[in-house]
This record gives C-alpha cells, sequence and structure tokens, in this order.
C-alpha cells in the first residue's frame, strides 16, 4: 500500500468523530499547542485505569515529590490547605470571612501547631508586630482543648 493512503471504515470514522468530539486545543507551560482528552476517556471511549481511583501508595511519603520537612513555603501552605481546609473563621477577631494560615513562629515548621487561622487584616497586623500578644500559646491551648474533647 502507498505512503499515505488509508482505507477508512465507517467503523474508523465513527470512533474517530467520538474521540474528536471529546478533545479540544491547549496550550502546555511551553505555549505549544496539542489535542487534550477533556471527558477522562481513553481514544477508544474506555475510561482511563486510574479514573476516581485513589493512590494511597504514591501519596504523601511515598510520592517521588515528597520533601518532608524540606519543603518549601508555597509547598507547606498547600499542605495545610489540603489536610485542614481553607479558613473560614478568624481565630482573633472571630469574623465568618476568608483568611489564611499565618505562620505563628515564623520558622515555617511543618507542623499545623504553627499555623492559626487569621483573617487577613488580623494576618497583616500580626505580621507588622502591631497586635502584642502571644499567639503562639494562645492557639496551642486551642488546639490543646479540642485534641482533649475529641480523643
Amino acid at each position: 500500500m502507498p505512503s499515505g493512503v488509508y482505507i477508512r471504515t465507517e467503523e474508523y470514522k465513527n470512533n474517530m468523530s467520538k474521540v474528536m468530539k471529546e478533545k479540544t486545543w491547549m496550550k502546555n507551560n511551553k505555549g505549544i499547542k496539542s489535542w487534550h482528552n477533556i471527558s477522562g476517556l481513553s481514544k477508544l471511549g474506555e475510561p482511563s485505569w486510574n479514573k476516581g481511583k485513589k493512590m494511597p501508595s504514591i501519596a504523601k511519603e511515598n510520592s517521588y515529590r515528597w520533601k518532608g520537612d524540606e519543603v518549601g513555603y508555597n509547598g507547606l501552605h498547600r499542605r495545610i490547605i489540603k489536610y485542614y481546609g481553607k479558613v473560614k473563621k478568624c481565630f482573633l477577631c472571630g469574623i465568618n470571612k476568608k483568611g489564611h494560615w499565618a505562620n505563628i513562629s515564623g520558622m515555617y515548621k511543618t507542623s499545623i501547631d504553627d499555623f492559626a487561622p487569621l483573617c487577613v487584616s488580623c494576618h497583616k497586623l500580626y505580621d507588622l508586630g502591631k497586635l502584642n500578644i502571644d499567639l503562639y500559646n494562645m492557639w496551642g491551648k486551642v488546639r490543646e482543648a479540642k485534641h482533649a474533647n475529641n480523643g
């Protein structure tokens, strides 16, 4: 058969039509456009083998990307948000609004005990040193009380 000449059956055309409807053009991180599967289906319309499965064998400490205590600033904040959720209520003023997990000691330890949920304005005042409070001990006592009630 000469190069570039293919016999396209109706079954092949239908399969290709189905696959192409589920794809879209996207740019990767280098700005190069390519086809991406947007439905999570493989080329033949079957779900991928790992769709919806949790992978504990490669999560957390088992991941090749796990850095443990050597985690950076952004990674540490992402880890705190992933395991403890977003801040919904400020620990200091008690206002129910969006906030941050504020680092208390300034040493960025990997423990949740080193972070307190603060609203944006309280976080800013704390970081600037305008709040004359011992947040580390205050938040530590609250955490200990929660642990005592739960366990």
